[in-house]
């Protein structure tokens, strides 16, 4: 991949939330009940930015070509231990691009969440040339090394306790986007995709990460009813979670900007 012309055009196409007529016409064509979910999908959709945006500022210190790490920095702006970082993150993306987007431009009729999301469109296309890349250079690594820091991420409380967390968070999202209409054959399906892509290169496989992370997703696809149960039961578990013990509003809260922030 050439890295320099990658970033001139991730530097060139930047945009932002205030390039839009937010009172243009066409908000009259979501329905009453559209609106509800479309509430609800769009506070989860900037949770999980916003996870993904923490994961390319870990890239963007972790990568080491210059120019590879503000490619990051510049994806850190538009999503407002790398082994891991670097191969979860596309699996994200492919389910994001390859579903959720398609799927709120074949339903909902509002011209500006077109307009928007054909922006968002784009920004995943350029982000999965990247993830893609940065799967290649990782599998391209030492293997005994690679190895070892696979391990390491495993065996990390911080990881661990993410994965808890992240378990019902996910599975709210894919409820509300189930109730929005969509297929959960259609997000099975992007989610297979990734590992197509993946295993197109045996660089690629070389990768203890991706291996491990296509075998869950494999798993997800070919087991939905279990992951169905796992989910209801992780989400049910965390109605009931003390008050307490939940830790405050997060401060990149007070970050969130209409203007790009690279």
């Amino acid at each position: 991949m050439n890295l320099d012309h990658m970033l001139d055009r991730i530097k060139d196409r930047q945009w932002a939330l205030a390039d839009f007529e937010r009172d243009a016409p066409g908000a009259d064509r979501i329905t009453d009940e559209q609106f509800e979910g479309l509430k609800n999908f769009m506070t989860d959709l900037m949770w999980i930015e916003q996870i993904g945006a923490r994961g390319f500022a870990g890239l963007a210190r972790a990568a080491d070509d210059p120019m590879l790490s503000e490619i990051h920095i510049y994806f850190h702006a538009d999503e407002p231990s790398l082994g891991a970082l670097g191969t979860i993150l596309p699996m994200l993306e492919v389910a994001l691009d390859g579903a959720l987007v398609k799927f709120l431009l074949d339903e909902v009729a509002d011209p500006l969440c077109h307009q928007v999301f054909d922006k968002i469109n784009a920004d995943e296309s350029r982000h999965l040339a990247v993830d893609f890349h940065v799967l290649e250079l990782l599998g391209e690594r030492h293997v005994p090394r690679t190895r070892r820091q696979a391990w390491a991420a495993a065996l990390d409380p911080t990881l661990l306790s993410g994965a808890v967390i992240a378990l019902p968070l996910f599975g709210r999202i894919g409820r509300n986007v189930t109730e929005l209409g969509l297929d959960e054959e259609r997000l099975f399906s992007s989610l297979a995709r990734f590992n197509t892509l993946g295993d197109r290169s045996p660089v690629v496989w070389r990768n203890p990460n991706y291996r491990a992370i296509a075998g869950q997703t494999r798993g997800l696809v070919d087991n939905g009813a279990g992951h169905r149960w796992l989910t209801s039961a992780a989400i049910a578990a965390s109605d009931h979670l003390p008050r307490r013990l939940v830790r405050p509003t997060p401060i990149w809260i007070d970050q969130l900007t209409h203007e790009p922030a690279a």
